[in-house]
């Protein structure tokens, strides 16, 4: 292919492209409204008057930094002149995005309830602010896609004042302060009655909108000439602005283009046109930050220094959606396919192109980037063979106002059936004309009909072949089969495969293939087998076999097996005899259990298999694969064996008493002179209760007992005779205490140790502190030992000692006691 086509084939690329229909490319113009004017741009009687939540409101804007500034305001949907009244959204003197809503209650904190997000240093760049409400203090704000942090401010009432055919404004508010008028650029507002999320945002930012958005209220591009902002939804609320005011259309740099891609991660976005054509964009910071990309199908409107390119060819942007007030961060971009040099400039829609080297990756530290690539640096394959069965119709690139004329007289750019060989086309455009040269050749595909699939011949006969055997064959070019022979019949005389290919009259090669068996000699009724008892092994032979004779001397085309046996047939079949033998082996195999047990709760059972022949494999329902299976769990079960390929199955039945399989102790204290109630009941099964014998000659599930000792309550289950015994304790519940006061450790043998009686109590805690609260002893049983006047075994000196007891009486009363020890010598 001539180096002029391969321009010429990519130049298709761009100039075809049909994304959007609007005249200009890119963002167009803005609508850039000074500090102050002497009008406004407004509409009267507008449907944006009665906005309520939730609502959203979208633009990119510019704003000029003024210090004695107060408020930036971008879009008032009710104007009434003496208060807060519908939505204000706007910037304000504290770095800060607002929106209000007016109740129509005056100037006044309890005139309005305000949303605001701070957004420092968006001053004298083009930024993307979103704000979507849902109610009094509920919102989010996004700047370049990104949410920020929300508060909120003043005490009206929660419904705003929203009136039908009021007064909407856009960068122009209420005169109540001396700003009212935005001092910078706006464009791409759009004004929603839905509340959009931060995907919907992110989706829209960079590209224009269609107009027939769901729930979209009014879209102005601030596009045109005059003094009329055209609403481009379908609802045409457009707005207009007086003459003699400082309302301007200037070249838009917002970064907005007819498709777009992005992504907020750590990783890479790409954009493509339908040709082909890839612009990758890499985002390496992460967090919030984001690289958006968006493309224009039309030449530029801002085109200085591009030169004379040939036709429309379109061009892509990159926006590095960051915080507006850090500085520009590197970002990367890469093309495909590949390109020497491309044009590009530092702002959107607007400045001049200059020339770039590719290499592998371009970096530029800048915000805003376009690109543009000149069609004659791409790079392309030369695709210039095609093949016939897919080539009925050719069609040639598209370009601008081009004439077409190919080899065979054609004059549009799709010919059908060019025919087998060399053709040309001839493109002429306004750019240049170009000729290129392509084939048009015979490929292969399959075709099942062009042979049958399968022949026979008897041993030592020729047959023959032929393809397409029917008075329906194609026209025919020629044949050639895989071992050399052609035309379209050739013999066949051993078996096996035979490989053809057709060359169908002015398509592509046929292909197709057939087996060539004997009819005569050795039928295989299938290899030597074994079959289970109670099976049935059916053997057949041709559906086309003729005086069929098996061993048993029927004549069927089939034959049924149940026994072990050698069989044999022979047939007929076109004019050869067939035959063969099987030998069959019938295994006759079974196993079975004893069909049903019993267990006691917490007992078991062996189960035995028994077969009749030992088998090759077993397993039980419960997945163990042993002869025999231990079982402690009633329910019902199963067992297969298998022999020799076969499978036998027996089930069986476990059933399960709980019974009583354990002989429970109670422990009971009682207090002399008292009685005490001893039951059976919640330790033994309610069934098993009325036959219940105790040692004393007493029946029945209880018994009452005026004094200590054991008790046996005996009985029987079906899993055996059991016993419940009691342990009675019988104590003096009475409580009397006696605390000596003083006791001395001189080894005389007399009030050695301070020995204290707590009768009555169950539990005690005896402490005894020296005069610092140290713990000197510790007693916690009635019966000691007691304090000998000692602490871990050193003598202790002599003096006063605190003591606390705390005890619980056999009734579960607290008892608590404190007092003085005198340590005498």
């Amino acid at each position: 292919m001539s180096s002029s086509l391969l321009r010429l084939w990519m130049i298709v690329f761009f100039l075809a492209l049909g994304y959007s229909s609007v005249a200009q490319s890119g963002s167009g113009t803005s609508l850039s409204i000074g500090t102050s004017t002497t009008t406004v741009c407004e509409r009267t009687l507008s449907g944006l008057s009665t906005l309520d939540y939730p609502f959203t409101v979208t633009c990119w804007m510019k704003l000029n930094a003024n210090a004695s500034q107060i408020n930036w305001p971008i879009f008032q949907s009710n104007y009434v002149g003496n208060g807060y009244s519908g939505i204000v959204v706007g910037y304000n003197q504290n770095d800060q995005i607002f929106v209000n809503m007016g109740n129509n209650a005056g100037y006044t904190q309890q005139g309005r309830r305000t949303i605001l997000a701070n957004a420092p240093g968006v001053f004298g760049k083009w930024v993307h602010l979103a704000v979507s409400v849902t109610g009094p203090t509920t919102a989010d704000i996004y700047v370049n896609g990104a949410p920020r942090t929300i508060s909120t401010s003043g005490s009206g009432a929660n419904n705003f004042h929203h009136p039908a055919n009021g007064t909407s404004r856009i960068g122009f508010r209420d005169t109540q302060a001396q700003d009212h008028a935005l001092n910078g650029e706006l464009d791409e507002l759009s004004i929603w009655s839905k509340a959009l999320t931060q995907t919907e945002v992110r989706d829209l930012m960079c590209q224009k909108l269609q107009g027939n958005e769901p729930n979209l209220e009014a879209y102005f591009r601030f596009d045109g000439t005059g003094t009329t902002v055209t609403d481009y939804s379908t609802n045409n609320q457009d707005f207009t602005f007086g003459t003699g005011g400082n309302f301007t259309r200037v070249i838009s740099e917002a970064p907005v283009g007819e498709v777009s891609a992005y992504t907020y991660n750590v990783a890479q976005v790409s954009l493509s046109t339908p040709q082909g054509v890839t612009l990758t964009g890499y985002n390496n910071t992460g967090g919030s930050d984001g690289v958006h990309l968006y493309y224009n199908t039309l030449m530029p409107d801002q085109d200085q220094g591009l030169g004379t390119i040939c036709d429309s060819i379109g061009h892509f942007g990159r926006f590095i959606a960051t915080n507006p007030n850090q500085p520009n961060i590197p970002g990367r971009i890469s093309v495909s396919p590949a390109m020497t040099t491309i044009y590009t400039r530092p702002k959107s829609n607007n400045g001049t192109w200059v020339t770039a080297p590719v290499t592998q990756v371009l970096f530029f530290s800048d915000i805003y980037r376009e690109f543009l690539f000149d069609p004659s640096q791409f790079i392309v394959s030369d695709m210039d063979r095609y093949p016939i069965c897919d080539s009925s119709t050719i069609t040639a690139p598209r370009v601008f106002n081009a004439n077409y004329t190919w080899s065979n007289g054609g004059n549009t750019r799709t010919i059908n059936n060019p025919g087998l060989g060399q053709h040309w086309v001839t493109i002429t455009s306004s750019c240049a004309t170009f000729t290129d040269t392509f084939e048009v050749y015979r490929d292969t595909v399959s075709d099942p009909l062009a042979l049958v699939d399968t022949t026979l011949i008897c041993p030592g006969d020729t047959g023959t072949l032929v393809v397409y055997n029917s008075p329906a064959r194609p026209p025919i070019d020629s044949v050639v089969w895989a071992d050399g022979y052609t035309g379209v019949s050739r013999p066949a005389w051993n078996t096996g495969w035979y490989y053809a290919w057709v060359a169908v009259s002015g398509t592509c090669w046929q292909y197709d293939s057939v087996y060539v068996d004997y009819g005569n000699g050795t039928y295989y009724l299938g290899p030597d087998t074994t079959i289970c008892n109670g099976d049935i092994l059916t053997l057949e032979v041709s559906p086309n076999a003729t005086n069929v004779n098996w061993s048993d001397g029927s004549s069927n085309l089939t034959l049924d097996i149940t026994q072990t046996g050698t069989y044999w047939v022979v047939f007929e079949r076109n004019g050869c005899t067939l035959t063969d033998t099987i030998e069959v082996e019938a295994v006759n195999f079974s196993i079975n259990v004893q069909p049903s047990y019993f267990i006691c709760t917490g007992s078991s059972v062996r189960v035995t298999l028994n077969a009749s022949s030992i088998p090759d494999s077993v397993i039980w329902s419960t997945g163990d694969r042993t002869a025999s299976l231990q079982v402690s769990a009633g329910g019902n079960y199963s067992v297969q064996a298998y022999k020799a390929g076969c499978v036998a199955t027996a089930t069986f039945v476990v059933n399960e008493e709980s019974g009583v399989t354990a002989n429970p102790t109670v422990d009971i204290i009682l207090c002399s002179g008292e009685e005490a109630l001893l039951s059976v009941r919640g330790l033994i099964p309610e069934e098993y209760t009325d036959s219940l014998v105790w040692d004393t000659g007493e029946f029945g599930d209880s018994l009452i007992v005026d004094e200590g000792g054991t008790y046996i309550a005996g009985g029987a289950s079906p899993c055996g005779p059991f016993s419940a015994y009691f342990y009675v304790e019988e104590v003096n519940c009475n409580v009397s205490l006696f605390i000596p006061t003083a006791f001395s450790p001189n080894g005389d043998g007399t009030n050695d140790t301070w020995r204290y009686a707590l009768n009555g109590l169950e539990t005690v805690r005896m402490v005894v502190l020296d005069r610092w609260g140290n713990e000197v002893y510790v007693g916690e049983d009635v019966n000691g030992p007691f304090w000998d006047g000692t602490k871990n075994g050193s003598d202790l000196q002599l003096g006063t000692y605190a003591y606390y007891l705390i005890g619980t009486t056999y009734g579960g009363q607290v008892i608590e006691r404190q007092g003085y020890i005198s340590l005498l010598p």
